[in-house]
């Protein structure tokens, strides 16, 4: 879905248009949730989080009658590339492969960054409330209070433990109830 090492100019255009994406923030930062279940469990999800690739004095200069699509293309058309500063994505996967699709082995519950290879497994699979806390904790640490007052409405409770022995010598992602 997002190429690796970051995301080009067309990528971020084209998630913002064709609307492949559950919220934009005023920054320009993308928000995705998507999570299947089957019979109330979770079957599998996918998070990822794309930070604003603009300064964000650019980003005020912006009018408001101007989606952000058509105004990134103009702005990039205007003022070049360097407009453009992708510092990459954040993906938390879940997902289960059968044993007949083992060609690419990876841990069931992992975050992705930098490299599509890059996987790094994860205790288990993320409730949304985790992956908002991963969000505010490190990306918008000034409105992490305001995150808090609505969180608990989205707490899941403790998921699943889907990490192996293996995984965890090497290194991973471990988190308590915050």
């Amino acid at each position: 879905m997002v190429s690796n090492g970051g995301i080009s100019i067309k990528e971020y255009a084209d998630l913002l248009e064709t609307g492949a994406c559950s919220a934009v923030f005023i920054d320009g930062s993308i928000l995705n949730v998507e999570a299947t279940f089957q019979e109330g469990n979770l079957e599998s999800h996918r998070y990822f989080f794309i930070p604003s690739p603009f300064d964000e004095n650019t980003m005020l200069s912006r009018p408001s009658h101007i989606t952000l699509a058509d105004w990134v293309k103009d702005s990039v058309e205007l003022e070049g590339v360097e407009i453009f500063r992708s510092v990459g994505t954040f993906r938390f996967d879940c997902v289960r492969l059968s044993a007949s699709n083992l060609e690419d082995p990876h841990p069931v519950s992992h975050m992705t960054f930098g490299s599509s290879d890059c996987r790094v497994p994860v205790k288990g699979p993320l409730s949304i409330a985790y992956f908002f806390h991963f969000v505010f904790d490190n990306f918008y640490r000034h409105y992490r209070r305001f995150w808090l007052n609505y969180s608990s409405h989205l707490s899941s409770g403790e998921t699943e433990v889907t990490i192996t022995g293996p995984e965890r010598l090497q290194h991973h992602v471990h988190w308590d109830e915050p």
